[in-house]
């Protein structure tokens, strides 16, 4: 005798992906994604590849990431303002110089880069993944709204 209950493999998909995301945001979960992360980063070839990807797309956390900072530069021609990526920053003459990486949008792989006095850059309170989200999204996040309200 067979039942039949229409819906049943949906409610299934749902609990299913209920019960991953509370994995993987538990103590468990955070443990088994370390895991993860260290044997991909053994793998001799593909460990080099994944932590490249990793700092390019901001969520590597240690201090010698690719992208430091969010910053909004006044843009080319002085009408408005972008977003950019501090690479490195140095002094030169007593003035505080950075590199900053003004990537294009929708493909933020291209761009051009820009040497500026820090002065004339606002530095904003959010990570380099933050900002290839608004870049990829074409700005319809709320990233830069809650920059403005600080």
């Amino acid at each position: 005798m067979k039942i039949y209950f229409p819906g049943l493999g949906l409610i299934v998909c749902i609990i299913l992906v209920y019960l991953c995301g509370l994995i993987v945001t538990t103590f468990i979960g955070k443990w088994l994604w370390n895991k993860v992360d260290s044997l991909f980063n053994s793998i001799p070839v593909v460990g080099q590849m994944y932590k490249g990807i990793k700092e390019i797309l901001g969520y590597d956390t240690s201090t010698e990431t690719v992208f430091k900072q969010v910053v909004l530069l006044p843009a080319y021609g002085g009408c408005g303002e972008e977003l950019g990526l501090v690479t490195n920053s140095f002094t030169k003459d007593n003035v505080n110089k950075i590199e900053v990486f003004v990537p294009g949008s929708p493909a933020p792989t291209s761009g051009r880069l820009v040497v500026i006095d820090k002065e004339k850059v606002k530095i904003l309170d959010t990570n380099a993944s933050e900002t290839f989200k608004t870049m990829i999204s074409m700005g319809k996040t709320d990233m830069l709204k809650d920059n403005f309200n600080n």
